[in-house]
């Protein structure tokens, strides 16, 4: 313990490192979930237009948090595959109900 202590002692006794950097982050949480709560939040943080924040809000039509949901991002046709992938979910059985859809851009 003697080897600990003084080298405890001799770290103390330094400079302080004077070739490093400072940053000073700001840190939000929003809140848990899924709620009109959170997307204001988001909204807010992002500085959206109003009616980009009612859209959101009109969106949300009130599924619980516990909804599954994927997300399918291949750039091009991914608006085609979330189709395909609903229409293998119900004749795999793997669901009764699905909502499907994309947005294409080209």
């Amino acid at each position: 313990m003697a080897a600990v202590k003084q080298t405890v002692d001799q770290v103390q006794t330094l400079e302080k490192y004077q070739h490093g950097f400072v940053t000073d982050i700001d840190q939000e949480f929003a809140p848990k979930g899924l709620s009109t709560d959170t997307v204001r939040f988001i909204s807010a943080k992002k500085n959206e237009p109003l009616w980009m924040l009612e859209w959101r809000l009109a969106a949300q039509i009130g599924l619980p948090d516990s909804t599954g949901a994927v997300t399918l991002s291949k750039m091009c046709g991914s608006g085609m595959r979330a189709m395909m992938f609903a229409r293998d979910m119900l004749a795999a059985g793997s669901a009764n109900v699905v909502l499907a859809g994309g947005m294409e851009s080209m």
